[in-house]
């Protein structure tokens, strides 16, 4: 299943569908990178592209993918939730890497990352969080929607946003099964949570929020960029991702 020349390739899922994926080899005996994306995003956006080049020239180990309904895997996008998504990526994790590994988790991957995180324990070294949005359906269906949205979203199974997403009952319903904030979150590595002051939309107090919730050893680094997106996606932001890497992964 691996090739040190990162082609796509494909994971059939218990359910048969086919999960995209690409797993760069590595030259360093280090843990495996994996890059968790975003809502609607895939692994061949900005970072998830930077992240393979970093890798290429670095020599360090890579898996990236695509969650069911996105990119070039199979399944509709509105067929989706929190727990598909996360069940996607312990999929092609336990296919693809046998020792440990450093997640790193881009704004709804930070969520899920933080999932896998307490699924597998000890064989998790570090997590980078991007604007990581744990528990996002929550305060989107509490604090964002009104109560006339949230009947409509009940009545038809969905509701479309001024934007053109489609959010359904589904993402919500599952979201309230996987929040974080919830429960403690007793952590062993260390956590490392990039976040963009100017990100309007996962405010970066979600970030220091999610720091203080998490009990560690190691108390979790937040480095607050001020100028900084939600996408962080800039040259400079790119930057502080690969010096971010480098200190966890030695």
């Amino acid at each position: 299943m691996t090739n040190s020349k990162d082609t796509l390739q494909y994971l059939t899922l218990n359910n048969g569908k086919k999960l995209a994926y690409r797993l760069r080899e590595g030259s360093q005996p280090s843990p495996t990178l994996v890059f968790l994306g975003g809502y609607r995003s895939d692994m061949t956006g900005t970072k998830a592209v930077f992240l393979d080049n970093l890798c290429a020239e670095k020599g360090y180990r890579l898996l990236r993918f695509d969650y069911t309904g996105h990119g070039a895997s199979d399944g509709d996008f509105r067929d989706g939730s929190i727990g598909d998504w996360t069940q996607d990526a312990l999929a092609v994790i336990t296919a693809t890497i046998t020792g440990d590994m450093i997640l790193i988790g881009s704004s709804m991957g930070g969520w899920i990352g933080l999932l896998i995180a307490k699924i597998l324990g000890d064989r998790i070294k570090a997590f980078i969080g991007i604007a990581a949005a744990p528990d996002f359906t929550d305060w989107v269906w509490n604090h964002e929607m009104t109560e006339a949205q949230q009947n409509l979203c009940k009545q038809q199974g969905h509701i479309t946003t001024p934007d053109g997403d489609t959010l359904t009952l589904k993402l919500f319903e599952d979201g309230a099964q996987h929040l974080i904030f919830d429960k403690p979150l007793n952590l062993t590595f260390p956590v490392t949570l990039l976040h963009g002051k100017l990100d309007e939309v996962v405010p970066y107090k979600v970030a220091q929020k999610l720091a203080t919730h998490i009990t560690s050893s190691i108390p979790p680094e937040i480095i607050i960029v001020e100028d900084g997106d939600h996408r962080l996606a800039r040259d400079e932001n790119l930057d502080l991702l690969a010096r971010t890497i480098d200190k966890v992964i030695r």
